[in-house]
């Protein structure tokens, strides 16, 4: 188990915010009470000597083999730290401290406090705590411990344990039990008398009682101190009388073995083999007569249910409830919601009818009617009705008794009989009256079996109203404000009865509840219920009404109004309670979903009151309680006082496993690394109703949500990332009080080797690395095949020039030789010879051109340096033609550029200078080379007269491939291309190369660009 102590500062906590506790109601017998047992066959343990709750909520258990706590589901053996151990398994005596520790009491001697999870043993060969088993301890006012064992009396103050002796005039060789009682005087019994130690006195004083063995001391909330004699209980005082007959004394049983008083007052004791006796505290007063006494006490044994009736031990928990441990089991008796008639258990199918002073009477198939009332159960000695099938209580102040064939009214105590008349068609067995009510003229409306509804008035019958065939029997009849009579049928059908007319009601009007079992009026509406849920009536139709989380309530066979407005329901699956503030929601909205609060067996409710006859099953009497009947008997409840868990419900980690293994206590719980499952049990400390609590976690830092875990006390994670994470539980209790703070556990999940960040980010910066070597591969071997392709295409152009050179050119030249041979044969004068010298002038010139074509086949691309040089010598060619001032302009810092790009720029550029030169007609011309970090830039502009707008929206002139050449050439080296110009503004082509393309240095991909660029 986790260490407690951040459970114990929970549950303080808890403790300050809810409300108090409530005992055990001491107006109900023991009979009335929740009683739930444990044995062996239920994983209680054997042999439990000793109860004790701690701070934390937990109920611990000493036994003969061992130290167990119970959260109110599951008992666990408790396992000390590791590396400590306890020093005996037969456990004797526990007693929980204020601060939340345990102290333990071995039955061969020696003690050990526990305390946040820790132990801490005392020898009586080093500490020196009582020799002997260890009967009992008690915490002082001032925070001290006093331990009572067979060897006598010890005190443990500052640490250190001190023998209590005849240096404090205490002389008995041994001790039992303590008290301390509201003025803070220490009493302790013995063997054989009784001392008392008075607030701040430094001896103890001898009462003289002669008393039992282990004799137990108790006070009552009038300051009585009470102690067990052989003959019963007796009151204590510093001064006993000499003699018994002075003494007073409670009726009781003989040889009492436990005494204790609840926090209401009550006595509770545990005679030897006399199971429990309970005395509330009103007959434990001294003026009180013993006949009072006798009446007020109260007996359960072993034929009530209880596992032995030899108790070991007891206690009274936080919550009120009331702990019982006997040699055979553990009993709890708690309080419920709901509380059991105290009326025969043979009472069966119970007919209920609220009487005008507050009581009720009931009437069964199997028995007369009978009251119940301040005075008891008691049968009705005046109406002889052997089996009674219907009660109506009627407005005048008569109730109706309806059996099998026989009809009657009850008036205070006298009972008048009223023959049934015979069925007018003669069937046998047909007089089983169902339901009656007053009709608005005061006459008695009946439904017996098998006939039509009938009517008496001023004791006379009337004929049957409507005809039997056409509606089958009425299982309900009731009376609206305004005098009109419904009936409710099988089959969905409903009858409203105005004076002679008949007005029936089923689907088509949108009624839906099947067999119709209950109707009740209320906010000026009919409701009506059966066995598929409940409606209303409202302008001429019936709605239904809808629940939130479930379709509907079944079987529901009685309806009544609360004083507070709330509405109940007795149905198939329990009773319902629906608050008036849902019910006006509902009027107002009837798609709203209602809201409502169900109980059932845990609030003690015996059965359930689905199709269950006599009708109704759920009836209010003038002290404003309700009445239920079920299959299991008859069940009350005081709306205006339900009684509420108020407790909130400590939380703690019971245990930790990971990949199966249990994993130790830690404040933190480290991980190992590698965890792949991890387990989380908790519970909550709530033992009035531990089915009832619900939880809710959240592992923060992995989920994002709360997980709803209903009553589930685990909580499951797998494959959970390495990381830091912390576990947050809340729960609430059986009456929805939730303990918001919870408790945290704080899960340390170490990564491996392959999941820690040190290998991801080697592993990324591996990867990486290979892709960059991959990538300079492919840069490699994407330059290397451009090369290559380089290469070939010079190789190309040298042969090309080579054959024009030596056949093409050479072919041409011997024409022309051959040519000028015969133009010298002409005559002077000849104008064929004219003809033939201007020819071959021009074939001089184009020769020429042709020459210079393979000349620059021939030559390699401009070096990237010579850029600037080659523009600067371009213009000075055109400037020869076209006599124009040209400047050149270099800025940043110059850097080698790709071979290619170079001439790409230089032919751009030169067609841009050779436009401006030609077809500008401007002053000045300039030539910018910008190398930029990022970019290359070549910009070309002049301040002739421009290029008209419809040139440049087209992209050029029609058959001209200027400026479409300059741009794709600016494409084809991944360039950006731009042109300004207005008419009469001058020009300017400006071209962008990114770096990555442009120069040398920059190793990044441009083999897409050349590819393109050599495949144009």
């Amino acid at each position: 188990m986790l260490k407690p102590q951040r459970v114990i500062v929970a549950f303080l906590a808890a403790m300050l915010c809810g409300l108090p506790a409530v005992a055990l109601d001491p107006r109900q017998t023991l009979q009335q009470f929740d009683h739930t047992s444990w044995t062996i066959h239920a994983g209680a343990p054997s042999g439990i000597n000793a109860l004790a709750q701690t701070s934390d909520g937990y109920l611990w258990l000493g036994t003969t083999s061992g130290l167990y706590h119970f959260d109110g589901v599951s008992f666990e053996l408790y396992q000390p730290p590791r590396g400590q151990t306890l020093p005996h398994a037969s456990i004797q005596s526990l007693y929980a401290t204020r601060e939340g520790g345990l102290w333990i009491g071995y039955t061969l001697g020696e003690t050990t406090f526990l305390e946040n999870g820790n132990i801490h043993n005392y020898f009586y060969k080093t500490d020196k705590p009582p020799r002997g088993t260890i009967i009992s301890f008690l915490q002082d006012q001032d925070g001290s411990i006093w331990a009572a064992a067979a060897s006598g009396l010890g005190h443990l103050r500052g640490g250190k344990w001190q023998r209590i002796e005849a240096d404090m005039d205490f002389d008995s060789k041994e001790a039992s039990y303590f008290l301390q009682d509201r003025e803070g005087t220490l009493w302790v019994t013995t063997t054989n008398n009784v001392y008392f130690l008075a607030k701040g006195a430094k001896e103890f004083v001898k009462t003289g009682f002669k008393t039992l063995e282990f004799a137990h001391c108790v006070q009552t909330p009038d300051g009585t101190v009470w102690i067990e004699d052989p003959l019963g209980v007796v009151p204590l005082t510093r001064q006993m009388p000499k003699t018994a007959s002075a003494r007073l004394r409670l009726l009781t049983a003989k040889n009492p073995d436990g005494l204790m008083v609840d926090r209401d007052g009550t006595l509770w004791e545990f005679p030897d083999l006399g199971g429990v006796l309970r005395i509330s505290f009103p007959a434990i007063v001294a003026g009180q007569s013993p006949q009072a006494r006798a009446a007020g006490l109260q007996h359960f044994t072993h034929l009530d249910g209880l596992t032995s009736d030899q108790m070991t031990a007891y206690l009274e928990d936080h919550e009120g409830n009331i702990w019982v441990a006997t040699t055979r089991g553990l009993d709890r008796f708690r309080m419920t919601v709901f509380t059991p008639a105290p009326i025969p258990e043979s009472l069966q199918s119970l007919a209920l009818a609220p009487e005008p002073n507050g009581g009720l009477l009931i009437g069964s198939d199997a028995n007369s009617p009978a009251r119940l009332d301040g005075q008891g159960f008691r049968p009705v000695e005046s109406a002889k009705v052997h089996r009674v099938t219907s009660l109506y209580p009627a407005p005048d102040g008569k109730i109706w008794i309806g059996g099998n064939g026989t009809l009657g009214y009850l008036h205070g105590n006298e009972y008048l009989n009223l023959p049934v008349p015979p069925d007018p068609d003669n069937r046998v067995g047909l007089t089983e009256t169902q339901a009656m009510t007053t009709g608005p003229d005061g006459d008695l409306w009946i439904s017996i079996g098998g006939r039509a509804i009938a009517r008496v008035h001023d004791n006379i019958w009337k004929p049957d109203t409507i005809p039997w065939a056409q509606t089958g029997n009425a299982s309900t009849l009731i009376t609206d404000h305004r005098g009109l009579i419904w009936a409710g049928y099988r089959k969905n059908l409903v009858s409203v009865h105005d004076g002679n007319e008949v007005h029936l009601y089923d689907a088509t009007q949108g009624l839906n509840v099947g067999d119709v079992t209950a109707m009740q009026e209320f906010a000026s509406r009919m409701w009506v219920a059966g066995e598929h849920g409940l409606n209303f009536f409202e302008n001429g139709r019936f709605i239904t009404m809808t629940f939130a989380g479930r379709p509907t309530i079944e079987g529901i066979t009685g309806i009544v109004l609360a004083d507070d407005g709330s509405l109940w329901l007795n149905a198939q699956t329990g009773i319902f309670r629906i608050a008036k503030e849902e019910i006006a929601a509902f009027l107002a909205d009837p798609h709203h979903e209602v809201r409502f609060d169900p109980f059932n067996y845990l609030d003690g409710i015996p059965g359930d009151g689905g199709i269950l006859y006599p009708l109704p099953t759920a009836v209010k009497t003038t002290d404003g309680r309700l009445w239920f009947s079920t299959t299991g008997g008859l069940v009350f409840i005081d709306p205006s006082h339900i009684y509420k868990n108020g407790i909130v419900p400590p939380v703690a980690i019971s245990g930790v496993r990971a990949d199966g293994r249990s994993i130790g206590s830690e404040a933190t719980v480290q991980l190992e690394r590698g965890t792949r499952s991890l387990e989380i049990d908790y519970t909550a400390l709530s033992l009035s109703i531990p089915e009832r609590v619900r939880f809710r976690y959240k592992l923060e830092g992995f989920d994002k949500n709360w997980q709803e875990a209903g009553s589930r006390r685990q909580a499951f994670y797998t494959t959970l990332p390495p990381g830091r994470y912390t576990f947050h539980v809340t729960a609430c209790n059986n009456d929805g009080v939730w303990n918001t703070a919870g408790i945290t556990l704080p899960i340390d999940l170490p990564a491996t080797f392959l999941q820690s960040w040190y290998l991801k980010m080697l592993c990324t910066t591996a990867a990486a690395g290979l892709l960059w070597c991959f990538y300079l591969f492919r840069i490699n071997q994407a330059e290397g095949q451009i090369r290559v392709r380089l290469y070939e295409r010079l190789g190309e152009r040298e042969r090309i020039a080579r054959d024009l050179h030596d056949t093409f050119f050479q072919g041409i030249q011997g024409l022309l030789l051959r040519f000028d041979l015969g133009m010298k044969r002409l005559a002077k004068g000849d104008p064929v010879r004219s003809l033939l010298e201007d020819a071959l002038t021009q074939s001089d010139d184009v020769m020429r051109q042709g020459r210079e074509l393979v000349l620059d086949l021939r030559t390699r691309s401009s070096e990237a340096g010579d850029l600037a040089h080659d523009l600067e010598a371009a213009a000075a060619e055109f400037a020869k033609q076209y006599p124009t001032r040209f400047t050149l302009v270099v800025t940043g810092k110059e850097r080698a550029l790709n071979s290619l790009i170079a001439e790409e720029l230089y032919k751009l550029g030169s067609e841009a200078l050779f436009n401006s030169f030609r077809h500008a007609t401007a002053a000045s011309i300039e030539a910018e080379i910008i190398f930029g970090a990022h970019e290359l830039g070549l910009n070309i502009r002049d301040d002739g007269t421009g290029v008209p707008q419809d040139i440049l929206q087209h992209g050029g002139v029609d058959k001209h491939y200027g400026l479409p050449g300059m741009k794709e050439r600016a494409e084809q080296i991944g360039a950006r291309f731009s042109i300004f110009s207005r008419a009469g503004s001058g020009t300017e082509i400006e071209v962008k190369v990114p770096s990555k393309v442009a120069y040398r240095s920059a190793r990044r991909s441009v083999n897409g660009l050349l590819t393109k660029f050599l495949n144009r």
